[in-house]
């Protein structure tokens, strides 16, 4: 299987071939990285550039839809069937208790991180594991500070759902300019993601509570906006981002299963800022 490094090559690919089907490399979910990238505005934080596809629900209704229709059938056929004297709808016997369907047993399985495939960054200097049924993207710029609409998905390793990439996850780093402080840096970066054109001050993530989170045993610092979720860390001399976002909304806050599953991936994380990859220039200050 080819694997590809770059968005627009992968959707042409996936237009000439076809739809296929993809175990780990979800070639297709480039797509829902790259639709919204002539839209994207300056200061845009990820879930307004990569918004999340809507297949899967549209899936999901079409076949509740099926499943009523064939119900419907059957219960209609059962009744005209029914001969005089005979109890159309007799007493059900008594069952055992149902259980747990495989999509909950597969919920459960997927917090278990022994369960999960490894990923070493190629760039930005961490390891990390993602849920079997995950797909990776691997970065293939530098991470660009500060953001602008010039800003590429190809700048963050990515990890998402297959079929939907809902959730999607997004890890980078980049070292931190000489003379500024961890906290100067991360007040900086979350002031220019503010967009007041785009969603209320209650989303602005420069406003947004933080509390404190922990990652390979350094403490950072964790912000939950309006369905989307970010840590930012500092291991020598490096920033780390790991970011994480589902379908946006314009309230604050994110989804219990969401964030779990978000936290439990924080807790694969190894940070290895000696084997991280030098941009060509000196990394800016995000103002």
């Amino acid at each position: 299987m080819r694997t590809f490094r770059d968005p627009d090559d992968a959707i042409r690919a996936w237009l000439e071939e076809g739809p296929l089907v993809f175990p780990d490399q979800n070639e297709r979910a480039i797509d829902v990285a790259t639709q919204s990238m002539s839209q994207r505005r300056p200061a845009m934080r990820l879930p307004w550039r990569f918004p999340i596809m809507t297949t899967l629900p549209k899936v999901v209704a079409v076949g509740m839809a099926v499943v009523a229709v064939t119900l419907g059938g059957a219960m209609l056929l059962g009744q005209r069937s029914a001969s005089p004297g005979v109890d159309a709808n007799p007493t059900p016997s008594p069952t055992t208790a149902p259980s747990p369907s495989p999509s909950a047993r597969a919920s459960a399985s997927l917090l278990d991180p022994t369960t999960w495939a490894p990923f070493t960054s190629e760039r930005y200097g961490y390891s990390a594991a993602y849920p079997p049924d995950f797909g990776t993207i691997p970065s293939t710029k530098f991470w660009v500070i500060p953001e602008s609409d010039s800003t590429s998905s190809a700048e963050w390793d990515m990890f998402g759902r297959n079929g939907t990439y809902d959730p999607t996850w997004s890890a980078t780093s980049i070292r931190l300019p000489d003379g500024v402080t961890e906290d100067a840096w991360a007040d900086a970066y979350r002031l220019t993601q503010d967009d007041p054109g785009r969603w209320g001050a209650a989303c602005y993530p420069s406003t947004a509570p933080l509390s404190p989170v922990t990652i390979d045993g350094r403490t950072g610092s964790l912000r939950v906006g309006c369905g989307d979720i970010e840590a930012l860390v500092v291991a020598d001399g490096h920033m780390y981002s790991f970011g994480g976002w589902t379908t946006t909304t314009t309230t604050p806050g994110v989804p219990d299963e969401f964030r779990a599953l978000f936290e439990a991936w924080l807790t694969t994380i190894k940070l290895d800022p000696a084997s991280a990859l030098e941009p060509p220039a000196a990394s800016p200050s995000p103002r």
